[in-house]
């Protein structure tokens, strides 16, 4: 039996009882009676408030936002467009992951977390190009030097070369029309609050491990494991809030913590496709000034990640 159910039963069975008790005992028991009727009518207006604020927000669903940018997404998108697609696509997979209890269960799930990380890595490229371009002229602006500012005019233009016109997604039509498929199984899906709060606990912990890791080693590859568990687990605060005790708290600390390891993660990618174009000219330019303030930029804000995870962890 239901909890609804439960409910219905033990107010008709007090009804009941109340107005035995009236005819047998006294008359003032049909208080009693009035009381519980008048609990059943305020609980109808709730409910009715309830679905009528489920219904105003449905636009706000990570699936339904997600749907409604791949049906606009043009086949030449902006950066822009590029860049509220990919914060969508991590929105939803984050909520996905919030609901693996029931999503598991629906056969659609893996495709859709498959094609929804096709697509982010797709997406992903031109992105890191735009910002290596820019975290390259900001590390020059600040650490300057004469020497410094031709090399990095000279590695500015190489990486800028694959930044001449729009990206074209035509050969991602397969994958996102999978996506727009498959979407609608889960607009409608939710889950009791108090879940997804034990679910964003564990999360959590494994977030603070993966942190302490990250930090030991101070590698690229487990600073980007690092940043997309906050990442996930700052989506995943942000749809819990009304369940969620100290939520600002947290999430702002997560925020921080999420933007100073995508600093990082932007370094790592510039120095990787530094390195890949340096290693295609002939003859060879040497870039030690530019790899030297990236690697003091990188431990400069490790030391701030340290520190926001030293708040939010300990």
């Amino acid at each position: 039996m239901s909890i609804d159910k439960i409910v219905l039963a033990f107010a008709g069975t007090v009804i009941l009882v109340s107005l035995a008790l009236s005819q047998l005992v006294n008359i003032h028991w049909l208080w009693l009676t009035g009381f519980v009727g008048f609990n059943m009518l305020q609980s109808s207006f709730q409910v009715q408030a309830v679905m009528k604020r489920t219904s105003q927000n449905s636009d706000n669903h990570p699936a339904s936002q997600l749907a409604a940018l791949l049906q606009a997404l043009p086949a030449s998108p902006s950066a822009r467009e590029i860049h509220r697609l990919r914060v969508s696509i991590k929105r939803t997979r984050a909520w996905l992951k919030l609901c693996h209890a029931v999503t598991d269960s629906t056969p659609a799930y893996p495709q859709l977390v498959t094609s929804l990380r096709d697509l982010s890595h797709a997406l992903s490229a031109q992105r890191d190009r735009e910002v290596a371009v820019q975290t390259l002229t900001k590390l020059v602006a600040r650490y300057p030097g004469k020497k410094t500012q031709r090399l990095v005019d000279v590695l500015s233009q190489l990486i800028a070369q694959d930044l001449d016109s729009p990206p074209d997604i035509t050969s991602l039509d397969s994958c996102i029309a999978q996506i727009r498929e498959l979407l609608p199984t889960f607009t409608c899906l939710a889950l009791p609050r108090q879940p997804q709060v034990a679910v964003i606990e564990r999360r959590f912990a494994k977030m603070c491990k993966a942190g302490e890791r990250a930090l030991g080693s101070a590698t690229c590859m487990d600073l980007h494991a690092w940043r997309k568990r906050v990442k996930t687990l700052f989506y995943q605060v942000e749809m819990v809030a009304d369940a969620l005790p100290g939520q600002n708290r947290i999430q702002l600390r997560l925020d921080k913590l999420g933007r100073c390891l995508g600093k990082i993660h932007d370094l790592c990618v510039l120095e990787a496709m530094l390195e890949d174009k340096l290693a295609l000219l002939q003859p060879p330019l040497t870039a030690t000034p530019v790899f030297k303030r990236i690697r003091r930029e990188r431990h400069r804000l490790i030391a701030f990640c340290y520190k926001h995870y030293h708040r939010l962890c300990t």
